[in-house]
C-alpha cells in the first residue's frame, strides 16, 4: 500500500508542475535560488532528484519538500497530505502517549472547521450573567485558520496543566487550560494584594514546564507553589536552569471533575 500511495504521489507531484506550466529546469533554478538564499544545499532539487521523484515515487526529505512547496506555491501541509499523511489526524493517536506532565497545548491537529456562535439575542449584555445557551441563536462552522489567525500565536501560546501537577492546587487544577503572553517575562516580586492578582507564569525547567508564582533572587528563579498543594518552592539558576516563557493571562479550569477528567489530588488532614 505504502508503494502504491509513492507512485500516486509521484505521479501528483508530476501533474501539478504540469498544470502549472514548469520545466524540470525552471523547478532545479527555482530551488537553486531558495537554497542560495537560504545558504544550504539541502533545498536544492536538481533535474535527476526530480525525475527520481516523479517517475520513481521516491520521497524527498523535509528540506526538499519545503522547496516543491514554495516553487508550487502550495502549502506544505497539503504536500504532505499527498503521501497520505494528515497532520489533522495527529490527535486520533494522542492517546497513544500518556504523559501526565504539564505540556503546550498541541493545535496543529486541529479538526478543519469549528462549531462557533454566530447570532446572539439582541437583548444580550456582556455586563450581565447571562446563560450562553440561551442567548446564542444561531451556530455554525467556521475554518480553523479564521480562529488560528486571531490568535496570534507569535504573542500567545497555551498549555495544559498535567494531572500530576498540583503545584498550584487549589487556584489552578489538574486539566486546566492556561493562555500565557510570551511578551510578559518580566517577573514582578512585588505589586499585588491577593493571590488572584499575584502574576503566574509558564516556565520551562531541565524538568519540564511548570505554571506557577515565581521570584527572582539574585541570579536565582525561585518556582512558588500555592501554600494549600503542600509542594516545596523550586530554586534554578536564570537562563541556565529555567527559561521564563510567558505571564499567563487566562484560564479555563475545571471546578468539578468529569468522568474521564483528572480528579483534584487528596488533601492531608490537619
Amino acid at each position: 500500500m505504502g508503494t502504491d500511495v509513492h507512485k500516486f504521489y509521484g505521479l501528483e507531484l508530476k501533474a501539478i508542475r504540469g498544470r502549472l506550466g514548469l520545466s524540470v529546469r525552471q523547478v532545479e533554478s527555482a530551488s537553486r535560488a531558495i537554497a542560495r538564499k537560504l545558504n544550504d544545499r539541502r533545498y536544492f532539487v536538481s533535474v535527476s532528484r526530480l525525475s527520481e521523484l516523479e517517475n520513481r515515487g521516491l520521497i524527498p526529505g523535509v528540506y526538499k519538500l519545503f522547496a516543491l512547496s514554495v516553487v508550487y506555491n502550495m502549502p506544505l501541509l497539503e504536500m504532505l497530505a499527498l503521501l497520505g499523511l494528515d497532520v489533522h489526524k495527529r490527535q486520533d493517536y494522542s492517546e497513544c502517549i500518556q504523559s501526565d506532565r504539564t505540556r503546550p497545548v498541541d493545535l496543529l491537529g486541529a479538526p478543519e472547521t469549528l462549531e462557533v456562535p454566530l447570532r446572539f439575542d439582541p437583548s444580550f449584555s456582556a455586563r450581565s450573567t447571562a446563560l450562553l445557551n440561551r442567548v446564542i441563536q444561531e451556530w455554525g462552522r467556521i475554518p480553523f485558520e479564521i480562529i488560528h489567525k486571531k490568535m496570534e500565536f507569535s504573542r500567545f501560546f497555551f498549555v495544559q496543566i498535567g494531572e500530576a501537577d498540583n503545584l498550584m492546587y487549589p487556584l489552578l487544577r489538574a486539566g486546566s487550560i492556561v493562555k500565557a503572553e510570551r511578551l510578559r517575562r518580566a517577573v514582578s516580586n512585588t505589586g499585588w494584594q491577593t493571590e488572584y492578582d499575584r502574576p503566574l507564569y509558564v516556565v520551562q525547567t531541565v524538568e519540564g514546564y511548570r505554571c506557577c508564582w515565581c521570584l527572582v533572587d539574585g541570579k536565582d528563579l525561585v518556582l512558588v507553589p500555592h501554600p494549600l498543594s503542600k509542594k516545596c518552592q523550586e530554586r534554578y539558576r536564570m537562563v541556565r536552569e529555567v527559561q521564563i516563557l510567558g505571564q499567563v493571562i487566562g484560564v479555563y479550569t475545571p471546578l468539578v471533575a468529569t468522568e474521564d477528567g483528572p480528579t483534584p489530588p487528596a488533601q492531608p488532614r490537619s
